[in-house]
């Protein structure tokens, strides 16, 4: 069978640069693609073409269209801010400590994560520590390993001297 394609397509039978919207038509099927602005949301929808009538297919292309319109909307402005910043890292743990510049990468509601610049580890085998905000000024504290295991450092409260800070019963992380 042939192939119809809404815009030139690029390696992946995307239009090009993975954005928009494709369709191609392969053994007996409709394949629809999706993909948003930097080509990482990527939705393929498989059909039997024998099912399909001209309505129908309308229907599904009117879908496609709008979910392609959904991809290409921008962020809200909220959802840019929280894009990852160079700062300056202070953690203490059993396995070491670190003092650096550090990359933090918001995650929301005061959440965060963060990872040396510069080098693999924060301290020992870590090479990164999130703090996820569990109510007021209460954080849980996980630690990333070299070995991809993440493991839980803790519960922690935000320091009242330095609001920077999370102190655990054996840890700190700091980010400023």
């Amino acid at each position: 069978m042939g192939e119809d394609v809404v815009a030139p397509p690029n390696r992946r039978g995307f239009p090009e640069e993975g954005k928009g919207v494709g369709l191609s038509r392969h053994f007996g099927t409709v394949r629809i693609g999706l993909a948003d602005q930097l080509g990482t949301n990527d939705v393929d929808i498989l059909v039997d073409r024998s099912i399909i009538m001209k309505t129908q297919l309308a229907s599904i292309l009117a879908f496609v269209a709008l979910a392609a319109l959904i991809l290409s909307t921008p962020a809200p402005a909220s959802a840019q801010s929280a894009k990852a910043k160079t700062a300056r890292c202070k953690i203490t743990s059993a396995d070491g400590r670190y003092t650096g510049p550090c990359t933090f990468t918001p995650d929301g509601k005061g959440s965060f994560s963060v990872t040396p610049v510069g080098r693999k580890r924060l301290t020992g085998q870590t090479t990164m520590i999130s703090v996820y905000i569990v109510g007021p000024g209460e954080a849980e504290v996980s630690g990333l390993t070299t070995d991809g295991i993440n493991s839980r450092w803790g519960a922690a409260v935000r320091s009242k001297k330095d609001r920077a800070c999370w102190l655990g019963s054996d840890f700190s992380v700091c980010a400023t």
